[in-house]
Order: C-alpha cells, then sequence, then structure tokens
C-alpha cells in the first residue's frame, strides 16, 4: 500500500485507490478488527511496502 495511503487504513469505508482492482469488499474489515482489539486491550501493527506487501500483528495481552 502507499506510504500515503497508510495513516487512514483503519478508517471505516476507506479503499486505497486502487484496492477495487484488487479485491472487493466494504472497506469495514481493518476497522471492525481495530475496534475489537482496542476493546480488548490488544495492540495491532502493520508494515507495508508499496508492490510488495502488507503484513499485520496482533499482540495478545494477559
Amino acid at each position: 500500500m502507499r506510504e500515503e495511503e497508510q495513516k487512514r487504513i483503519f478508517e471505516r469505508f476507506y479503499r486505497g485507490v486502487e484496492a477495487k482492482n484488487h479485491a472487493k469488499g466494504s472497506g469495514l474489515g481493518l476497522a471492525v478488527v481495530k475496534y475489537l482489539c482496542e476493546l480488548a486491550n490488544y495492540k495491532i501493527e502493520f508494515e507495508s511496502k508499496w508492490m510488495v506487501g502488507t503484513t499485520f500483528k496482533v499482540f495478545f495481552y494477559k
């Protein structure tokens, strides 16, 4: 994903400029995951390189 789009990745209904060319969806999935992580006091992080891929990590705490 492009660097300028990364700050918006967890916004509801946000889809990257080229997202409709690669995947179907409404743009809610990551917003829901982020919300659930916040409710459970989990931490979510991601790393992304344009034209390579994106990796998400969720840290579960006791």
